[in-house]
């Protein structure tokens, strides 16, 4: 209950988040106050969690950055540029996870919006690796109700 902004900033299950946007999933558990997926690590999103809990991570398009060179290849979600939109005001990025794709599972989609300067700046090409990186996230218990 609450306002459209803030139950679309903070909902209360799964349901009520992905029913008021577009969101992309993050399966995983909390390690050391960060996000394991897999072999990856997604940097300060479990705080305030318990170590090995399960979680289901919430991340809006807006609040993932795309990063073309990383210092640490081992924070973040390593992903390919799938999709590039025509841009407008706003570019929304298609990216497939990369360890999924090397694996042979069928890949996990993301998409990430940028200001379309952001996007002609940082100029991505369709097939190219990137890390993943999320801003803020809301996290839920896998199977949370709806």
């Amino acid at each position: 209950m609450g306002t459209v902004r803030d139950v679309y900033a903070n909902p209360a299950t799964p349901f009520v988040g992905s029913f008021l946007g577009s969101v992309n999933e993050f399966q995983g558990h909390v390690e050391g106050g960060n996000i394991r997926i897999g072999d990856d690590l997604l940097p300060g999103l479990g705080q305030d969690q318990p170590n090995g809990k399960p979680v289901l991570a919430f991340a809006r398009p807006h609040e993932l950055e795309i990063v073309a060179e990383r210092s640490d290849p081992a924070v973040g979600v390593p992903a390919k540029v799938h999709h590039i939109p025509e841009v407008g005001a706003v570019a929304r990025v298609g990216l497939m996870a990369l360890n999924q794709l090397k694996a042979g599972h069928e890949p996990t989609h993301f998409e990430v919006e940028l200001a379309s300067q952001r996007f002609s700046e940082l100029a991505f090409v369709t097939g190219q690796s990137v890390q993943l990186v999320s801003r803020q996230s809301r996290i839920f218990e896998p199977g949370a109700p709806s």
